[in-house]
């Protein structure tokens, strides 16, 4: 149990030790998911979404067919015609 969970249970259930023991017993080990965590994870997956974009478009700018600019960022077929109907190549 992290140190935030135990000071949680200790102040609400501080009258009631079985209570306590048993909530602790059941939390115990577990990872909570805090609001501020979940965003920083999605924050993190839409850079790193943000990025591969990025890199596909310097690459079609530098001649690469679609085939291998999905395989350079990791990305599928539809998600990559999604981005350059986005902003098509310039001629």
């Amino acid at each position: 149990m992290s140190k935030m969970a135990g000071k949680v249970v200790e102040n609400i259930a501080r009258k009631f030790e079985n209570v306590r023991e048993g909530v602790k017993s059941v939390m115990g080990g577990r990872v909570l998911e805090y609001e501020a965590k979940t965003i920083l994870r999605q924050g993190i997956e839409e850079g790193k979404m943000e990025q591969a974009k990025e890199t596909a478009f310097a690459l079609r700018a530098m001649g690469l067919k679609k085939d291998a600019i999905e395989k350079a960022v990791n990305v599928n077929a539809a998600q990559l015609e999604e981005w350059f109907l986005e902003k098509p190549a310039e001629a």
